[in-house]
């Protein structure tokens, strides 16, 4: 069972991993250094890739086998928040889309726990709740630089895919096995986008970008299987 202090401290870094995620996507995306497809397939194939190496490397913490259908609903999961952060982030900055995301991430979880759970709510999960629709609201209307409609509702996709992710994730019996075997499906749906015609300069100037892509996806594929282990614990009868 883990600990109150270890699940907050592991929660805390799984935070500071996916507002890094924002800072770097919005960069590479704003600054032309690659495109959202494009930084989409570098991303997660090379994220695999660790997955791989590290499966390889210690192959007893990877005991979970391939579970056909629901990893392959996973991989498209985790696919849908693959590109919707990617595409969000032309049309909103790093700060108001994390912020949405974080928001749609609660808000889809705790609506899973209510519908398919019959979670009883407290006062609490309830205020944080309000509280992130909220400051939703406040950034859809408040006239804030750099945010746009298709921003948020495309960073709403983003939080909501991780969300179902995530809980879709408590099935799996091995939460490191459930991360390897659904960037697997998506490295193999990126692989597939790669013929796909596009401006030849994003494909020249992502290399660029290619390091910091990879750095990112290397720590998020880490985390992504801390985050569905915590999850799965937590709610573990």
């Amino acid at each position: 069972m883990v600990s109150r202090w270890g699940l907050a401290v592991t929660v805390a870094l799984v935070m500071l991993a996916f507002a890094g995620n924002s800072v770097m996507t919005r960069y590479l995306i704003v600054g032309g250094l690659a495109s959202p497809i494009l930084l989409t397939i570098v991303r997660f194939v090379s994220g695999f890739a660790t997955l791989l190496a590290l499966r390889s490397t210690f192959p007893s913490s990877f005991p979970g086998a391939f579970r056909g259908r629901p990893d392959v609903i996973g991989g498209i999961l985790l696919g849908a928040y693959a590109f919707s952060i990617s595409f969000g982030y032309q049309f909103i900055s790093a700060a108001a889309g994390t912020l949405v995301f974080y928001a749609f991430v609660i808000l889809t979880m705790a609506l899973f726990g209510y519908l398919h759970d019959e979670e009883h709510p407290t006062a609490r999960s309830v205020a944080g709740q309000v509280l992130a629709l909220v400051g939703v609201g406040i950034i859809t209307v408040g006239g804030i630089r750099g945010v746009t409609v298709p921003g948020i509702a495309l960073m709403a996709a983003t939080g909501s895919s991780w969300g179902l992710y995530s809980v879709h994730g408590r099935s799996a019996g091995d939460a490191r096995s459930y991360t390897f075997h659904t960037f697997l499906v998506l490295a193999g749906l990126c692989l597939l986008l790669i013929n796909l015609p596009g401006p030849n300069r994003s494909s020249i100037v992502l290399a660029d970008g290619v390091d910091a892509a990879v750095i990112r996806t290397t720590t998020q594929a880490r985390c992504s299987g801390c985050a569905s282990g915590h999850y799965r614990d937590r709610t573990s009868p």
